[in-house]
């Protein structure tokens, strides 16, 4: 089985985002509070008005680029701090945009790079034995 696994570093040296990807106007990053878990935990997009709370830098990654926790490698510190982000979409912005502008703001504000890379894992079928099923219907 093959499966996609993105690697970061953060790098030393200040990093620009293309300039015809999409970017947010306006964009607050803070340190979540330390009070434990916000009801409002996750993804919020109302019109041009984007709100995330209280997510690791994993799961950033994770929403920007479409991928499982599972497919991402990184620093074990990676899964650690919060952040809350508070940013405006352009207007005309769909929300589909929102994972490539949050991809431009990692890059801006984290200096995050990435790399995709295939890799050869082991898998397990799960099959019927040689004798034949043996389960019955309860």
């Amino acid at each position: 089985m093959r499966a996609i696994a993105i690697t970061l570093a953060l790098a030393l040296a200040q990093s620009s985002a293309p300039s015809q990807a999409p970017q947010f106007e306006v964009a607050s990053v803070r340190p979540s509070s330390e009070q434990g878990v916000s009801p409002g935990l996750g993804l919020h997009i109302d019109g041009s008005q984007v709100r995330i709370t209280n997510l690791s830098l994993k799961t950033y990654v994770g929403l920007a680029f479409g991928l499982r926790p599972q497919q991402i490698e990184g620093p074990d510190w990676l899964g650690q701090p919060r952040f809350d982000v508070a940013a405006k979409m352009p207007d005309g912005a769909s929300p589909d945009q929102a994972p490539a502008m949050l991809r431009a703001l990692l890059a801006d504000r984290f200096h995050m790079t990435s790399h995709r890379e295939t890799r050869q894992l082991p898998v397990f079928a799960l099959t019927v034995a040689k004798e034949g099923f043996a389960l019955h219907p309860v």
